[in-house]
This record gives C-alpha cells, sequence and structure tokens, in this order.
C-alpha cells in the first residue's frame, strides 16, 4: 500500500512538472508573436483545453464509445473542451472584468483567436448568454466572420476524417 501511493505521488509530481513545462514552452512560443499579456492568456486557454479534452476523452472510454483514442477523437474532444469549457470561461471572465473596471481585461485578440480556432459558435453564444460585446459591430463581425470560417474548417475536417 504504502509504495503504491509513493509511486502514485511520484507519477503525479512528474505529470504536473510535464504540464507546467508544456505551458511555459507554449508561452514561449506565443511570446516570440504576441505581448506577454497576450500569450498568458492563449497559454492559459491552450492548458484548459488539453485538460477538458483529457477528461472529455477519459469519459468516453468509460463510457465505452471507443476502444483507442485516435487523432480524430482527441481534436474532437478538444473542440467540445474549447466550445463548452474555455470559451465560455474566458467571456465570462472577461464580463466579470469588466464590471470592476479596475482589473486587467481579457484582450479582444484573444477571445478573436479563440473563436477562429474552433470556438465561434460558443462564443456566439456566450455573447448572447453575458450580454457581453454585443454593442460592438466590429468584435461581433470578426465573431461572425470566425463562425463562417469554422463550419468550413469543420466540413472540411469531416471530409477528410471520413475518408
Amino acid at each position: 500500500m504504502k509504495n503504491e501511493l509513493s509511486h502514485l505521488l511520484s507519477s503525479t509530481g512528474a505529470e504536473i512538472i510535464g504540464v507546467f513545462l508544456i505551458w511555459g514552452a507554449v508561452w514561449l512560443l506565443l511570446r516570440l508573436f504576441s505581448s506577454a499579456v497576450m500569450a498568458t492568456w492563449l497559454a492559459n486557454a491552450f492548458l484548459l483545453t488539453a485538460i477538458a479534452a483529457t477528461l472529455i476523452a477519459s469519459l468516453g472510454f468509460k463510457l465505452n464509445l471507443y476502444d483507442e483514442l485516435n487523432g480524430q477523437g482527441l481534436l474532437i474532444a478538444s473542440l467540445v473542451g474549447l466550445n463548452l469549457l474555455v470559451v465560455p470561461l474566458f467571456y465570462g471572465l472577461d464580463k466579470r472584468k469588466s464590471r470592476l473596471q479596475t482589473a486587467t481585461r481579457i484582450p479582444e485578440t484573444v477571445l478573436h483567436s479563440l473563436a477562429f480556432f474552433g470556438g465561434a459558435p460558443s462564443a456566439l453564444a456566450s455573447q448572447k448568454i453575458f450580454n457581453h460585446k454585443t454593442v460592438k459591430q466590429g468584435f461581433r463581425l470578426k465573431t461572425w466572420a470566425a463562425f463562417v470560417f469554422n463550419m468550413i474548417m469543420f466540413y472540411g475536417l469531416s471530409g477528410a476524417l471520413t475518408r
């Protein structure tokens, strides 16, 4: 029992260190192309999406939805995690920060990036649910453009994945 517990703790500690190393690598890569604030928010979104995808994939295994996880399943789990967890969380957090007026807001570029990388359906729903970013026409136009892009991307991926 004691050996099992120490093995579990040591492997969990190694996994946590690995997660932080991956987050740091993603942050450094994003930092090459953007500000520190934007890199931090996008790296956090990547980390949350990865965690959500892992939980969704493990739920799929427990429900016997599939026998093995391939690229298609991982992509679907990532998109579901992005749309059900990350985008609504970021919109809700930004709405809360906008009410406080002293807090540092989430840059609009981060919200647009999440929308363009597959989270546009959730971004549109989150705008309605939180009544956030609904007045700015330019922001809404970019979100709808991301939605059209997502639909084209999903259609193309569905065709490529079913071949």
